[in-house]
């Protein structure tokens, strides 16, 4: 899979740190268009920005597992992948983190259930939605994250969208 970027505190006027002794954390997402062609966009209300569904591959579990199981929590529905669009790492100073993000574009499979966010998703007032893929990029642009996650979060998702709308 192709690396689109390398985001670091350097992105938001910080400094890069030795991330040799950062957790390495490895996660799925995906660019989900519906049947109307609208993509799948959740809104965190505590942190006021927009992200992309997916999140950790855990144990025992490949990439594409990963993405089908978070697509199925947090965006409701089954999903059929179609390609890789790309992977970003982040290196977050603050969390000592050094995680990558594996993209996929995928097409709803089926019905649409609501989602089922975990309980900390709930504390953080998820919300989905699916918006045309131009309004969810104008979404995340205009966003203006307050916490630290969230600031990666906007910059990796912007960059996974907009490679997404360069394609079409």
């Amino acid at each position: 899979m192709t690396l689109l970027a390398t985001i670091t505190d350097k992105d938001f006027g910080g400094d890069i740190k030795k991330s040799e002794n950062f957790n390495k954390r490895q996660a799925a997402r995906a660019i989900i268009f519906d049947e109307n062609g609208e993509i799948a966009i959740i809104y965190v209300s505590l942190y006021k920005h927009h992200s992309l569904p997916g999140g950790k591959v855990e144990d025992g579990e490949d990439l594409e597992a990963a993405l089908k199981r978070e697509c199925l929590e947090e965006a409701g529905c089954k999903v059929e992948i179609e390609t890789e669009i790309g992977q970003i790492q982040e290196l977050r100073n603050e969390e000592e983190l050094d995680q990558m993000s594996h993209c996929y574009l995928a097409r709803v499979k089926g019905d649409r259930k609501a989602p089922k966010f975990s309980e900390s998703e709930k504390e953080y007032g998820f919300s989905l939605r699916f918006l045309p893929l131009e309004d969810a990029l104008e979404k995340i642009k205009a966003d203006k994250p307050e916490s630290y996650s969230g600031k990666f979060i906007q910059k990796r998702d912007l960059t996974f969208i907009q490679t997404v709308a360069d394609m079409f």
